[in-house]
Protein backbone atom coordinates (compact mmCIF):
# COMPACT_ATOMS: atom_id res chain seq x y z
CA UNK A 1 0.00 0.00 0.00
CA UNK A 2 1.50 3.40 -1.32
CA UNK A 3 0.94 6.28 1.76
CA UNK A 4 1.00 9.59 0.76
CA UNK A 5 3.30 10.69 4.08
CA UNK A 6 5.00 9.79 6.25
CA UNK A 7 6.01 10.67 9.82
CA UNK A 8 9.75 10.43 11.20
CA UNK A 9 9.44 10.13 14.71
CA UNK A 10 13.46 10.62 15.78
CA UNK A 11 13.37 14.34 14.63
CA UNK A 12 10.08 15.46 16.09
CA UNK A 13 10.77 18.29 18.09
CA UNK A 14 8.82 20.85 20.88
CA UNK A 15 8.36 24.37 19.71
CA UNK A 16 7.38 27.54 21.15
CA UNK A 17 3.94 28.73 19.94
CA UNK A 18 4.99 32.02 19.36
CA UNK A 19 8.31 31.05 17.57
CA UNK A 20 5.95 28.74 14.95
CA UNK A 21 3.43 31.65 14.56
CA UNK A 22 6.50 33.85 13.84
CA UNK A 23 7.64 31.32 11.15
CA UNK A 24 4.19 31.49 9.65
CA UNK A 25 4.23 35.20 10.00
CA UNK A 26 7.42 35.54 7.96
CA UNK A 27 6.60 32.98 5.80
CA UNK A 28 8.81 30.41 6.53
CA UNK A 29 6.02 28.30 7.53
CA UNK A 30 3.23 27.21 5.45
CA UNK A 31 -0.13 26.86 7.49
CA UNK A 32 -2.39 24.00 6.00
CA UNK A 33 -5.55 22.71 6.33
CA UNK A 34 -6.12 20.52 9.49
CA UNK A 35 -5.46 16.66 9.12
CA UNK A 36 -8.54 14.78 9.74
CA UNK A 37 -9.17 13.52 13.42
CA UNK A 38 -8.60 9.23 12.69
CA UNK A 39 -5.25 10.59 10.96
CA UNK A 40 -4.21 12.71 14.02
CA UNK A 41 -4.93 9.37 16.28
CA UNK A 42 -2.94 7.41 14.12
CA UNK A 43 -0.03 9.64 14.55
CA UNK A 44 -0.34 10.02 18.30
CA UNK A 45 -0.47 6.08 18.68
CA UNK A 46 2.69 5.96 16.34
CA UNK A 47 4.31 7.98 18.87
CA UNK A 48 3.50 6.51 21.53
CA UNK A 49 4.83 3.07 20.54
CA UNK A 50 8.02 4.36 18.45
CA UNK A 51 10.79 3.50 19.87
CA UNK A 52 12.63 6.09 17.61
CA UNK A 53 10.96 8.98 19.39
CA UNK A 54 12.82 11.87 21.55
CA UNK A 55 11.83 10.20 25.45
CA UNK A 56 11.52 14.16 26.27
CA UNK A 57 9.18 14.31 23.54
CA UNK A 58 7.04 11.11 24.72
CA UNK A 59 6.88 12.90 28.05
CA UNK A 60 5.56 16.27 27.07
CA UNK A 61 3.06 14.51 24.88
CA UNK A 62 1.75 12.19 27.99
CA UNK A 63 1.72 15.09 30.05
CA UNK A 64 0.09 17.21 27.39
CA UNK A 65 -2.43 14.55 26.66
CA UNK A 66 -3.23 13.69 30.41
CA UNK A 67 -1.67 10.50 30.33
CA UNK A 68 1.20 11.21 31.84
CA UNK A 69 2.99 7.66 33.06
CA UNK A 70 4.61 7.77 36.23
Amino acid sequence: MKRESFVVYHKARIEAADKVLRGVKEGKLIPHEPMGSAVFARICKGLEISRLAPPKLLRFYLAASGRCEN
